[in-house]
């Protein structure tokens, strides 16, 4: 199943506006991920989707969205992904969003009963997907690098990791 159009045309957006109002790109592109994250992981599946911004020992600002499990009264963090709207996509940004995220989510299984965390790591329409166990701490990529997030390609993949997640909330919640 690919995306709705809707999600198609503000992929397009993003793409017309890159270059010509770097606010207006940001707005499009969480506009974008806040649409495919709440498609992959909606509330009626228990989830929730949230915002968040953290400032790094750097002072560099991140942007990210947490996804939840919601539990009655408990809430599980289950899912991170970062953001960085760049339109100019290089390998070596996607290597430092990665090592960004693997170390946030480490810092995160204090903060949920859930034994993976899985992180998706967005430049511009590029992503990545991995997950860190709690018990190893190690990084496994388990879905490399993508080039349009709005692809049929990119979906299924995307669907893939929501899946898994899903399965995993279930088993231990």
């Amino acid at each position: 199943m690919p995306y709705p159009k809707q999600i198609i045309t503000m992929a397009q957006n993003f793409i017309d506006e890159s270059e010509e109002n770097v606010e207006l790109q940001e707005s499009r592109f969480y506009m974008l991920w806040n649409s495919i994250l709440n498609l992959h992981f909606p509330l009626t599946l228990g989830y929730g989707i949230a915002p968040q911004t953290s400032i790094t020992g750097t002072g560099t600002k991140q942007d990210f969205f947490v996804i939840v499990e919601i539990i009655g009264e408990l809430v599980d963090l289950v899912v991170v992904v970062e953001l960085n709207s760049s339109s100019d996509e290089t390998k070596a940004q996607m290597d430092t969003l990665q090592a960004e995220l693997v170390e946030f989510i480490k810092e995160r299984f204090s903060q949920t009963q859930c034994p993976t965390i899985y992180g998706i790591g967005c430049v511009g329409l590029s992503w990545t997907a991995l997950k860190v166990d709690k018990d190893s701490n190690q990084p496994v990529v388990i879905v490399p690098r993508r080039t349009l997030v709005t692809s049929n390609e990119s979906f299924s993949h995307l669907k893939a990791v929501a899946d898994e997640v899903y399965g995993m909330t279930r088993v231990w919640s």
